[in-house]
């Protein structure tokens, strides 16, 4: 395989936001530790976890490695990765879920030297999902193209094709996503201070794609991502009224991408937008649907897309699909 001397290894930092994951934490450290590349360390912060996990990852702390940060109060997997970032100085990061795993053992080796080869400010790898009872490659998760490509690349290919926007399954130059994230506190007021639970990956990833210039995919595949019924993100949702949290976060989001210059993407992005909306909306668990209806397709509806109204054949669009998941549970008049 590809070798990179130990003189010649630029140090990776693997960040991890943790809540609540005391039964897969241990094993997303574990997948790490056993990686090839020798030049790595890890941070992980707790975002005020209760169930324990804490306690796993202060033992797992003695080695030298690992970096362990606690929040006081839960703040969101988007503030928890910020933390870590703030606290590392590395050539590269890597983001990994505390429940996800690094099932190449080889992938940090393979991913630092194609971005070192190519100059690369991001490198994404193949990867796998699994819920369980399955496991198949992830192609929402997987690179569109292989090999380097253009500056921008990945902003057209999200507003073509909505991929790309996970932050796990890639390696980032850590001065490029330092400034992607001060450009975004330069352009979005108050987004250092937001709780963010939803679609945060979106809003971080399009900055970093923005200021970014050269982007390398392929084929190895090195992450393993786990899609499971009680996800940190759906538990984050429940603690912010859970479907009404998402819709808010999205309309957040998508509002801060509006105020970042990228004029000529804006079409194609509110076409995703579209689809963000849609996906959303069937995700919604029913109980909390019923609950919140009201408030979701006001959210949505009416502070998604800036400085135009979504036109009638897309609310009739998005109605259709709720209806045709949700039958009973809207009628015309309150949609």
């Amino acid at each position: 395989m590809l070798f990179l001397g130990i003189l010649a290894q630029p140090q990776v930092s693997v960040i991890i936001p943790l809540y609540n994951h005391y039964q897969h934490i241990n094993n997303s450290i574990q997948s790490i530790l056993s990686q090839s590349y020798s030049n790595f360390n890890i941070i992980v912060v707790d975002d005020a976890s209760t169930d324990g996990s804490s306690v796993i990852v202060q033992k797992l702390s003695a080695d030298p490695r690992i970096t362990f940060i606690q929040h006081k109060t839960n703040m969101g997997p988007f503030q928890a990765r910020l933390t870590a970032l703030s606290r590392t100085n590395a050539t590269y990061v890597l983001f990994v879920d505390a429940d996800d795993l690094l099932n190449n053992p080889n992938i940090i080796q393979l991913s630092v030297f194609q971005a070192e080869k190519y100059k690369a400010d991001c490198v994404q790898f193949s990867e796998l999902v699994s819920n369980l009872e399955w496991t198949k490659p992830y192609d929402w998760g997987n690179p569109p193209a292989y090999g380097p490509q253009k500056r921008h690349f990945m902003l057209q290919k999200w507003a073509e094709l909505g991929v790309g926007t996970a932050l796990h399954g890639k390696l980032m130059k850590t001065s490029v996503l330092k400034e992607a994230v001060q450009f975004l506190s330069e352009k979005v007021n108050g987004v250092e201070e937001k709780k963010i639970y939803y679609a945060e990956d979106l809003l971080i990833m399009i900055a970093f794609h923005f200021v970014s210039d050269v982007y390398v995919g392929i084929k190895d595949v090195g992450y393993l991502y786990f899609d499971r019924v009680e996800s940190s993100t759906e538990k984050s949702l429940k603690m912010y009224q859970g479907a009404l949290k998402r819709a808010e976060d999205t309309a957040y989001v998508v509002k801060q991408l509006m105020n970042l210059g990228m004029k000529q993407y804006n079409k194609q992005f509110k076409e995703q937008i579209y689809r963000i909306f849609l996906n959303a909306i069937k995700k919604i668990d029913i109980k909390l649907l019923i609950s919140q209806k009201t408030a979701i397709c006001s959210t949505y509806l009416d502070t998604m897309i800036i400085g135009n109204k979504l036109s009638q054949s897309i609310i009739e669009d998005c109605c259709s699909c709720v209806k045709k998941k949700y039958t009973g549970v809207f009628d015309k008049q309150e949609v």
